[in-house]
């Protein structure tokens, strides 16, 4: 554990070590060295809570190394928690108990444009167990939000179009415009209005979709090129649960 001696040059060594390592948003932790990593950390970059079983296994793997380095010692915490750091967002830890202030994420008066939402969803059964993911990138192509949510029993293409509502209701939240991808031609094309939308069922979740959409362009992307969407599309289904970071 890291004592008082943890000094703000320290913390400016561990962002540029992590920085290099993982990737250029994020810097990881655990949840029991949050209440002395936050006070070095705060005064250099905004922080909040991260889902860690979201990322890919080779950054899981730097942050259990960065983690160990640290001085942690069980791997079971830091696979718990992160710290995710956002573009412009902050936010307060919710286990920090030495202030009364509260920083919340403020939604973006000015959209800001040129950012990707890419979304996909999935059933095993067709219809059954169903889940839908979808992930928010800045113009710079990095990262910045992604979200699942299990569906119960569904079919694929409810999963898809919920994948697409629920990454547009989180985009407007943000204040951020661009361009919608994902692989289902079905979903797509019926957005473009290159299809017709001719199921009942198909029509309500379209007309929830156009309620959200705004100024978004639509995009069919091959499978290949959406794999982020998918893979929390999947923790969705596998997990049977619904979470965000």
């Amino acid at each position: 554990m890291l004592g008082r001696a943890f000094t703000v040059t320290r913390a400016f060594t561990l962002t540029a070590s992590c920085t290099a390592s993982c990737c250029t948003t994020r810097l990881f932790s655990s949840k029991k060295l949050l209440p002395q990593l936050l006070p070095q950390l705060r005064p250099i970059i905004p922080v909040s809570f991260d889902d860690f079983r979201v990322l890919p296994k080779a950054q899981r793997d730097e942050v259990i190394k960065l983690w160990q380095q640290m001085g942690g010692g069980d791997k079971r915490d830091v696979k718990k928690w992160c710290i995710d750091v956002t573009n412009g967002m902050e936010a307060t830890a919710k286990t920090t108990k030495t202030t009364t202030e509260t920083i919340e994420t403020t939604e973006t008066t000015n959209t800001q444009q040129g950012y990707i939402l890419r979304f996909d969803g999935g059933s095993r059964g067709n219809p059954g167990p169903a889940g839908s993911g979808y992930v928010i990138y800045d113009p710079d192509g990095s990262e910045i939000h992604a979200g699942w949510k299990f569906l119960g029993e569904r079919t694929n293409n409810f999963a898809e179009y919920s994948g697409l509502i629920e990454g547009l209701e989180k985009a407007k939240q943000l204040g951020v415009v661009g361009t919608a991808e994902g692989d289902s031609k079905l979903v797509i094309s019926q957005m473009t209005g290159a299809w017709k939308v001719k199921h009942p069922d198909m029509a309500v979740l379209k007309q929830k979709a156009d309620e959200v959409r705004g100024n978004w362009d639509f995009k069919w992307i091959p499978r290949a090129d959406n794999a982020r969407a998918d893979e929390v599309a999947n923790i969705a289904m596998d997990e049977e649960t619904d979470g965000e970071c």
